[in-house]
């Protein structure tokens, strides 16, 4: 699995050092967190951003396609995911990390917290996916049932990618939380297919079988876990984009609902004036938040 990495300076020894893992949503990758990673890295942390399978410059796993694979895209797979990557990048499992989550990445660090409870000192979630309800789903997958079923190839998404294009890759910035879906999609397909010929395959597959709006349970058992931790929980930082529509911010009363009830420490936080991608909209508010909030490193 390929991941980012930003370090202090000097690094931090194993032992003394605090790690944050960034986790980015569906159809997206690592290099989104660069500059949190890198003023991350500026105080002291030492931090990690997987590209999830099939994302970014991750590609599936072997050689055939993914239904010849039999990959799995729901919740527990991607926490699988992270905690394999997590060993082969050197984090020990004693090791407590910061997890930070978006979107479906937030849906992610809160199943995975919720089930490596241990591993996790404080949490993250940004417009995180996962309560939503299942009308927007349901359309996602009418839309892309039919590719996932009968493998058809997507030419308008996947067409030839020059080299060139990885440097507009790089700077694909543009928030989609305000576009049409499909154009967006469309855009955003073609530039992740110049790094990643898997990068179409792994959005349907995690439109397909991603509980985007059913993880009540998930998040249910996440809060007890908090709840009943010997010591007094990091606060849980929940923040969101106002102008947000992809995951719009009106979800945060259902994690507040939900963590709120059970636990005394739960930050929040709406930036005005930004959408879905508000830690690329709002940078300096979206770092001050975190910086206020995150526990010192060591």
């Amino acid at each position: 699995m390929h991941y980012l990495t930003w370090s202090p300076t000097p690094p931090a020894a194993p032992t003394t050092r605090q790690v944050v893992v960034l986790l980015h949503g569906i159809g997206d990758y690592s290099f989104r967190w660069q500059f949190l990673g890198q003023s991350l890295a500026e105080r002291g942390y030492t931090v990690l951003a997987p590209d999830m399978f099939g994302h970014g410059r991750s590609p599936l796993p072997g050689p055939k396609g993914v239904k010849d694979k039999g990959m799995q895209f729901d919740a527990a797979a991607h926490v699988e995911q992270i905690a394999e990557f997590l060993t082969a990048a050197g984090v020990a499992e004693q090791e407590k990390i910061v997890l930070i989550g978006f979107s479906m990445g937030g849906a992610v660090a809160a199943t995975f917290n919720a089930t490596y409870p241990a591993r996790v000192c404080q949490l993250g979630l940004f417009a995180p996916a996962g309560l939503m309800p299942p009308g927007p789903e349901k359309v996602l997958r009418s839309c892309f049932g039919c590719c996932w079923r009968f493998r058809i190839p997507l030419a308008c998404l996947r067409g030839a990618a020059s080299s060139g294009q990885e440097g507009i890759y790089k700077e694909d910035f543009f928030d989609h939380g305000t576009a049409p879906l499909f154009p967006w999609f469309a855009q955003h397909s073609r530039l992740q297919r110049a790094v990643n010929k898997d990068s179409t395959d792994s959005f349907i597959g995690s439109v397909m079988q991603f509980e985007l709006g059913g993880l009540d349970a998930t998040v249910d058992k996440l809060a007890e876990h908090l709840a009943a931790s010997p010591t007094t929980p990091a606060p849980t930082l929940l923040m969101w984009g106002k102008q947000d529509t992809t995951v719009p911010v009106s979800e945060m009363d259902k994690w507040l609902t939900k963590l709120g009830g059970k636990l005394s420490a739960v930050v929040t936080k709406v930036i005005d004036g930004a959408a879905h991608s508000f830690m690329l909209e709002r940078m300096e508010e979206t770092h001050a938040t975190i910086f206020d909030w995150i526990i010192p490193p060591p």
